[in-house]
């Protein structure tokens, strides 16, 4: 069970809802859906080389309390930094919680 002291970061929900353009090509347009309560378990990075170039990535694990409908093509929105859901676990099937596995978007 989540204790409401634990939340203590407040993020976004946001999902893509792209618009068509003149030219037919999709733009792709992230709304806002829901603004949710949220604790940053871990946080950690890494750098690596790819493609001759030093590249940097942050991930985390971010407990929200459970709502419907959340999947990995959501993303999460905190202050100015996007995170990319790569998985969500509904703990124990309860529908009471979600502990979500994202990757920084930089």
């Amino acid at each position: 069970m989540i204790s409401a002291g634990d939340l203590t970061k407040r993020i976004v929900i946001q999902v893509n809802t792209p618009v068509r353009q003149a030219d037919g090509s999709r733009l792709p347009v992230w709304t806002n859906l829901k603004p949710v309560w949220s604790r940053f378990i871990t946080e950690g990075g890494k750098e690596f080389y790819a493609a001759q170039k030093l590249n940097a990535e942050v991930t985390a694990v971010i407990q929200i309390r459970y709502f419907p409908g959340l999947t990995t093509k959501h993303r999460i929105l905190y202050r100015t930094r996007v995170f990319d859901i790569l998985f969500h676990n509904n703990v124990g099937e309860r529908n009471e919680e979600y502990l979500i596995s994202a990757k920084e978007v930089v």
